[in-house]
């Protein structure tokens, strides 16, 4: 069962990544089992492991929002880096970060970023608080 249990998890690990499954890739599972266990079991593992877990497989993280609350901000790639390393940066260091959440995180990273590299605008715009859902307050 610990083999099955492993080959279901990387299966699930691969879809979330992934849009589309290759064919075959199934197959290749049971080899990897050995033969061991069917497609069909597979599957119903996989159905058994998410309904566990309630299908929530995926954490929310800084980077989640990145996207778009750097495009609210209109920055360059300077600023997009900046806030990839801050939000990164949060993630390592972590435990002085658990009390914000991941989306105070990025608007605060956002907001740093377009202070560092454009100070002569003003830094909290109100499409920076539309799309952030944040106040210049919240984020300083």
């Amino acid at each position: 069962c610990q083999t099955l249990g492993h080959g279901r998890l990387l299966f699930i690990a691969f879809k979330v990544e992934e849009t589309s499954m290759p064919q075959g890739l199934a197959a290749k599972f049971v080899w990897i089992t050995e033969n061991t266990y069917t497609i069909s079991e597979l599957f119903r593992m996989e159905s058994l492991l998410l309904s566990k877990l309630e299908f929530e497989i995926n954490s929310t993280t800084a980077s989640s929002f990145k996207d778009r609350f750097l495009k609210a901000s209109e920055g360059d790639y300077r600023e997009t880096y900046f806030t990839e390393y801050l939000c990164d940066r949060s993630a390592v260091k972590g435990e002085k970060f658990l009390n914000y959440t991941p989306s105070l995180i990025t608007a605060a990273a956002v907001g740093l970023a377009k202070a560092t590299f454009r100070p002569e605008e003003t830094i909290w715009t109100p499409t920076l608080s539309h799309y952030t859902k944040y106040s210049y307050s919240d984020v300083a």
